[in-house]
Formats: structure tokens, sequence, C-alpha cells
């Protein structure tokens, strides 16, 4: 079997739909610097089917979670920028942003209610809904990425 690579390694686009993974560390980590004095000592982690917080975790833990999975996703992203890693960078980046939206939407919200509400025991709502769009993060590195066409084999004559 013979891998048939593309002539041009990287392109822009794929350094984009690369850079779009660092956005969410980036958001994890300005967030946590303006939102630190403000935030209580827990956060909710788990709210049960009354609406009220079943758990909870500490602020530090839910903020360190979503930065170590945003930053991993990022860093995995520029290294799948190599050229032999092209033929499945797009898939890669999917599932990637998936992770990454999810980690970091799941702090912004539980960090944006608690701060909204005024106390450690925030009701979530309707920004419940807010953390399955999150999956669609993925999409946009995804689609930014150059498509990898195999070009067939030059038939022996």
């Amino acid at each position: 079997m013979t891998l048939v690579h593309s002539s041009a390694p990287t392109c822009p686009r794929d350094v984009a739909a690369a850079a779009t993974l660092w956005l969410p560390v980036l958001a994890v980590v300005v967030t946590w610097l303006l939102w630190v004095d403000r935030l209580p000592a827990v956060l909710p982690r788990q709210w049960g089917s009354d609406g009220a917080v079943s758990s909870t975790m500490p602020t530090w833990a839910m903020a360190a979670f979503a930065g170590a999975v945003s930053l991993g996703a990022a860093i995995l992203a520029t290294y799948y920028l190599r050229e032999r890693a092209a033929p499945n960078r797009r898939l890669v980046y999917l599932g990637l942003g998936f992770a990454a939206g999810l980690s970091s939407c799941l702090w912004l919200t539980t960090g944006g209610v608690t701060i909204a509400a005024g106390s450690a025991e925030p009701r979530l709502g309707a920004w419940v809904l807010l953390t399955f769009v999150s999956f669609g993060y993925g999409l946009l590195p995804f689609f930014l990425a150059r498509k990898w066409i195999v070009l067939p084999a030059p038939e022996a004559a």
C-alpha cells in the first residue's frame, strides 16, 4: 500500500484550524483571572432533577480541569499540523474541538451563572442547553482544516 502525500505539507487553513483550538484555553485563563475574586470556594458540579445543586467541587479544581482539557486539545491540535497527520487532521480536530468546547463551556456557564446569581448554589435553568451546543465547537476547526484528498496512484503501463 502506498501512502500518497500532498505537495503542500501545511496550509494557512490548517494553521487557522489549529489556532481556533487555543481559544478555549484563552477563555478559561482570562475568565479565571477576571472572576477569581468574585467566585466562591466551591462551584456546583451537578444539579438534581429539581434544579437544586446536588454536589460541588472546589473552584480551582473546576478551572484547572477545564484549562487542562482545553490546553491538551490545543497542544494536540498544534502537534497534528505535521504533514504525516494530514489524512486524519480534520477528524482529530473535530474530536479535540468537542472536548475543548465542552470543558471550557462547563467552566464558563458554571462560573458565570454562579457570579450572576451571587451565591454558591445558583439555578442552572436553560443555560444547560449551552453545554449541548458547545459540542458543536469541534465543527469550527473541522470545516476550517483542509480536506485531505488521496490522489490515485499512477497506473503502470
